[in-house]
């Protein structure tokens, strides 16, 4: 983390690893970086929507974030077709 926040990206991609998705590491960021990528699995990405979001989970959003299952789909990838 101390070292993404250094070089002070406009972009951040995060994907976690087998063991974790990365949500520490997106926490952390969302107040840094001015757009996450979070990816995610479909039922993980399911469990922020409105209705039926956690409230301990409400802080992990945001405008700056956005989630996707594969980063094919992201706005980034739309961007560069």
């Amino acid at each position: 983390v101390h070292i993404i926040r250094h070089i002070e990206p406009h972009i951040h991609v995060e994907g976690g690893w087998e063991m974790d998705d990365g949500e520490d590491i997106v926490r952390k960021l969302k107040p840094f970086i001015h757009k996450i990528i979070w990816i995610i699995s479909k039922r993980r990405r399911d469990s922020f929507k409105p209705q039926s979001i956690d409230e301990k989970d409400r802080d992990r959003i945001g405008i700056n974030i956005e989630m996707s299952e594969t980063l094919t789909d992201t706005s980034i990838a739309r961007e560069c077709i």
